[in-house]
């Protein structure tokens, strides 16, 4: 009896000491590094946000990033010579006050840039043989899409450092501008991914699409 009246008492003081602890408040600033647009397999960007407190649990967020002028080869085409950039205006309604915080946000994502690329076209002239040839085109590229997200703001194992992980779906239209291509030919698609840079896919205003989101930011509470 008298261990278990000793761990009552240190249970009860525990519980008074966790009790005790100040509530911590709600960020008013913090930088964030966007960890995923790092991966991007073909347009990898390097992306800096900041959130800011507007009023309450409503927030407003400011991302933006560099294309990274990296060469790779995705789905059968080789892209190089990159230039561009990544703009990402949000606004959050946080449904909890605590450190480990759900949230709701509507993103806007535009994309807009320039490479090179070489892929492989069949080219038919008119009353002439067709062949295969290797062809290095470029392309201008913008892209506007619009997300409703739901997400996870933590920074609880830490007072400054957090994570935060975000998805959901939307809706995007692209513009694509062609130039350095051969008359009669087209483009050997190897995959239906490689769609976004194919001659013959130019969205309009007119053509949206659906499309989903995930994000992964880590960074760090100002104040």
């Amino acid at each position: 009896m008298k261990h278990f009246a000793a761990i009552v008492l240190l249970l009860l003081g525990i519980t008074g000491i966790l009790r005790a602890q100040p509530v911590a408040s709600s960020p008013k600033l913090t930088v964030k590094l966007g960890a995923l647009s790092l991966a991007d397999p073909v347009l990898p960007s390097f992306n800096l946000a900041g959130e800011f407190q507007i009023s309450g649990p409503w927030y407003g967020q400011m991302e933006a990033g560099l294309i990274l002028n990296l060469d790779d080869q995705v789905n059968g085409l080789r892209t190089g010579d990159k230039s561009g950039f990544r703009l990402r205006p949000a606004v959050r309604f946080y449904y909890q006050e605590k450190r480990n915080r759900y949230f709701l946000e509507f993103l806007l994502v535009y994309r807009q840039v320039s490479m090179d690329i070489d892929g492989e076209f069949f080219i038919a002239p008119p009353n002439e043989l067709s062949y295969n040839r290797l062809v290095n085109y470029s392309v201008d590229s913008r892209k506007l899409s619009a997300f409703l997200n739901v997400g996870l703001f933590d920074y609880s194992f830490n007072e400054r450092l957090l994570f935060e992980l975000g998805m959901g779906l939307g809706l995007s239209g692209q513009d694509n501008s062609f130039s350095n291509i051969p008359e009669y030919a087209s483009l050997r698609r190897t995959s239906i991914f490689s769609g976004a840079y194919d001659p013959d896919y130019a969205l309009t205003v007119a053509d949206i699409r659906a499309t989903g989101m995930l994000y992964l930011n880590i960074g760090y509470v100002l104040f």
